[in-house]
């Protein structure tokens, strides 16, 4: 018998150890244990016969097998798997951490919800916000934004089974009101998002005005004893409202805000359509150098309308930074250690949106919406920022940035783009490169995500909602709740990027697409709840347990 690749020649083996031709000779001549023997070489192909049958039988029988059934439960299943030493993705066992997030993100389910619109008329939520509010009698508050002009608070009542039940509510708290309060605003007034400052127990909601001038941020501070279980009203009683305008045209537009952290000396952030602006002390002042006005930026222009056409690789302007114009999202980045890394810069021109966290106070995290994410360090002057340090770009605009763990962004926005990203890789130049970035003296590898995100969808939104439940929570690698295009909510795992049974989340069909998400553990609740606003409801969704 030949070998594969070698001649067969009838009466003839060939050996590949000695890679040559011997002619068959009959057992009783050939030498003892001669491998070209005929007793030999009929053994061998009989050998050869049965192992290609066995693999064949054994091929056919692959395919009708079929999981087990309990195999698919994320507890039970995950359990057994790890019991039996099956392994998952690089060889690795199923991490007893990823068990735990699927049996969490898969046991949500539906617990009612909070209805803050008056009874005419239709709603459209843009901001939402839910707390723990009164720890004592076990309250959750809730505040949203309407319509862009109306501010809406209200409790969140619960029962036993952690549902919230007004009728359980008014007979366990009769002496309080559960009707939810309004605050209206002016008609050229555009209110885009209603935060809270844990730190000094205010509420802070943002807005401007739809024929430009400045942009406003306000206080709302409640009684001492009161925060933050109050409502709000056109006329709130014992609520000081203070007001912090950005005087002159540095900026006409607020497109998101995010609260600092304890440790800041920072009240907040907000990106604008011409950078990044801070509320310190109660007065609202640019953080970064606003950028020249380009034209087809009208004053108070809307987040959802396009920007001008840019070249591919969005550097039409060179003399304008990326932190100059509009902000898509904000963070306080999550970095404990290494100080010696240089966060300092973003990349073209848009900042849109916020979110922070306990974060550094003095490095932050800024999207844009020509999709360049940046890494902002406030210990050092705007002047040493550069792009090609200290931004990467993604595949779409930046309409929401996370931090994630030590080194970790998690960036999503339109073209269905949604990926995690390690900053570790900033400011590496390649040798060698062809021309120098404009911006910032020299180009810089592509920071390359480390985990995709292939199932979410997203097609051309901005306003659409994100929140993160991060990985030190110990769900697993973290779960990311993120809406989709056709009115959905899909959760994600952090840990590969895979869509994973959400429970009750993945029954849900909102009545447009849902431009608020927030994960929060209310007083008394063991695990944190998703809470989603769908038109004029918050619906909540938590672990069945």
């Amino acid at each position: 018998m030949a070998a594969t690749g070698n001649l067969e020649i009838p009466g003839y083996y060939y050996d590949s150890a000695k890679r040559k031709y011997f002619r068959i000779e009959d057992s009783r001549t050939a030498p003892v244990g001669a491998a070209w023997s005929a007793q030999n070489v009929k053994r061998r192909a009989l050998e050869e016969k049965e192992q290609a049958e066995r693999q064949e039988r054994m091929r056919r029988e692959a395919l009708t097998v079929k999981r087990a059934r309990a195999l698919q439960a994320p507890l039970l299943g995950g359990l057994l798997m790890r019991e039996a030493g099956v392994t998952g993705r690089g060889g690795d066992a199923v991490p007893i951490g990823e068990t735990m997030g699927k049996v969490f993100a898969g046991g949500l389910r539906a617990k009612g919800g909070v209805n803050l619109w008056p009874p005419a008329g239709s709603a459209a939520m843009s901001s939402m916000w839910v707390g723990g509010g009164d720890e004592r009698r076990g309250l959750g508050v809730a505040y949203a934004v309407f319509n862009e002009r109306l501010l809406a608070s209200s409790y969140i009542p619960r029962d036993t089974k952690e549902c919230i039940n007004f009728s359980y509510a008014a007979q366990t708290y009769p002496n309080i009101s559960f009707q939810p309060r309004h605050r209206w605003y002016w008609a050229e007034s555009v209110v885009t998002s209603v935060k809270f400052h844990e730190p000094s127990l205010r509420l802070l909601v943002a807005r401007h005005y739809k024929s430009g001038g400045p942009v406003t941020i306000e206080q709302l501070i409640p009684p001492s004893d009161a925060t933050p279980a109050w409502m709000v009203d056109s006329d709130p009683s014992g609520i000081d409202v203070q007001m912090a305008e950005l005087r002159g045209d540095s900026a006409n537009t607020i497109y998101a805000m995010e609260p600092a952290p304890a440790s800041s000396p920072l009240t907040c952030i907000a990106g604008t359509d011409r950078g990044l602006i801070q509320l310190r002390d109660g007065e609202l002042t640019c953080l970064t150098p606003p950028g020249p006005r380009r034209g087809g930026y009208p004053a108070g222009r809307r987040l959802h309308q396009p920007p001008p056409r840019r070249s591919r690789h969005h550097h039409a302007d060179p003399d304008i930074l990326p932190w100059q114009r509009d902000v898509l999202s904000v963070a306080f980045f999550h970095h404990h250690h290494n100080n010696n890394i240089n966060p300092a810069s973003s990349s073209s021109s848009s900042l849109l949106s916020s979110s922070t966290g306990a974060g550094h106070p003095d490095l932050l995290l800024a999207g844009t919406r020509s999709g360049h994410v940046c890494l902002l360090d406030l210990r050092t002057p705007p002047a040493a920022w550069t792009a090609a340090r200290n931004t990467f770009p993604h595949a779409s605009s930046a309409a929401h940035v996370r931090p994630v763990g030590a080194w970790g962004v998690l960036v999503a926005g339109p073209r269905s783009s949604m990926a995690l990203y390690d900053v570790r890789w900033l400011g590496r130049g390649r040798a060698g490169a062809g021309s120098a970035s404009s911006a910032g003296g020299g180009r810089c590898w592509p920071t390359l995500p480390v985990v995709e995100f292939p199932a979410y969808r997203n097609a051309a939104h901005l306003q659409i909602g994100l929140d993160l439940l991060p990985p030190e929570t110990g769900y697993g690698a973290g779960l990311v709740a993120a809406a989709h295009d056709d009115r959905t909510v899909g959760l994600y795992s952090l840990g590969d990027g895979a869509r994973v049974d959400g429970g009750d989340v993945d029954g849900l069909e909102a009545s447009a697409v849902v431009r608020c998400l927030m994960w929060q553990t209310l007083p008394g609740e063991k695990h944190p709840g998703l809470f989603v606003g769908d038109g004029q409801w918050i619906r909540k969704y938590s672990f069945w347990a």
